[in-house]
């Protein structure tokens, strides 16, 4: 998780160094563009504020839309078939969050550890 906040704030950074090098470069004595020119250039593009803005809002976005799939997954309803040696099968309710390896807890507040010979079925529905 932290990896992903790093890799945003990288991305962040480096575009804003680009539109600051690309801004720095358009207002070095060395161009060669009229005046009229420059103001043509500056209106027709994006200012970098504004590109910022856009990008930091579309993380977010974005973010939320993750954050709500990966939530309404783990709050999952599954049925759970638990078949043990003998072939008698028992069936228990859960949320996916809830699993966790071989023991999980049932929506009715039972806990269940299953061992080496039982079988787990997971239905989803």
């Amino acid at each position: 998780m932290i990896t992903k906040i790093f890799f945003t704030m990288l991305v962040i950074i480096v575009v804003g160094m680009i539109f600051r090098t690309q801004s720095q470069s358009k207002n070095s004595p060395r161009s060669r563009q009229s005046k009229d020119e420059k103001e043509l250039d500056e209106t027709a593009s994006l200012a970098p504020k504004t590109v910022a803005y856009m990008l930091v809002g579309l993380l977010i976005v974005v973010s939320g839309v993750v954050y709500y799939f990966s939530w309404s997954d783990s709050n999952q309803l599954v049925t759970l078939r638990v078949i043990n040696a003998s072939g008698t099968l028992s069936e228990y309710q859960a949320y996916r969050k809830d699993i966790k390896g071989r023991e999980f807890n049932a929506i009715d507040g039972t806990f269940i550890r299953l061992a080496d010979s039982d079988r787990l079925e997971m239905l989803v529905k």
